[in-house]
């Protein structure tokens, strides 16, 4: 199996657990699952609030992408929660940031400097924008918190951080962060 297959399995079975737990604790909530283009969508919608991760939707990221990081990205995805009047998301890299060899499943957000808007914190596409705003260079767009593990011990921890922004999107409180960049 290839690390890109790998991370697909790995990331799915954080996703199943994380629509498991919500379907769990609001059995309200409309869940699906399905694909688009080869890309898994899980989603989640009661009434107002919406919830929404991809698996397979960045494979086999080119090495060089993330060089300025020094991050090596295998493959990338988004997840994403929204209400009526605000909307947050985040990227989901397999990456190796630094550990040489060791891989894992980050979540990382971004905000641009001087940016105070609906949809911060927010995902970035692979590319220049999210390479550099890892880095050390100075960039129009920067880190929204620092990495955060979201395999391994830091399952738990996801789960409960975007079951509780999907609450408040539900409940219409769903708000920018009073400080960015945002603590561990």
């Amino acid at each position: 199996m290839s690390l890109d297959a790998h991370a697909r399995e790995l990331l799915k079975g954080i996703a199943d657990q994380l629509f498991a737990e919500i379907s769990e604790f609001a059995p309200q909530a409309d869940i699906a699952k399905g694909t688009d283009g080869g890309v898994l969508i899980y989603r989640a919608s009661p009434s107002k609030g919406r919830l929404r991760m991809t698996v397979g939707q960045h494979r086999a990221i080119a090495k060089l992408t993330f060089g300025q990081a020094q991050w090596d990205v295998i493959s990338g995805d988004a997840i994403l929660v929204s209400s009526p009047n605000y909307t947050r998301s985040a990227s989901l890299w397999y990456a190796d940031v630094g550990r040489k060899g060791q891989y894992c499943w980050i979540e990382m957000a971004y905000w641009p400097l001087g940016g105070v808007a609906n949809g911060i914190p927010t995902h970035l596409e692979p590319g220049r924008d999210a390479n550099l705003a890892a880095s050390q260079v100075m960039h129009n767009w920067k880190l929204a918190h620092p990495v955060r593990t979201i395999d391994g011990d830091g399952i738990e921890d996801f789960c409960q951080r975007w079951m509780n922004f999907f609450g408040l999107a539900v409940a219409g409180k769903l708000r920018y962060p009073s400080v960015l960049p945002e603590p561990s």
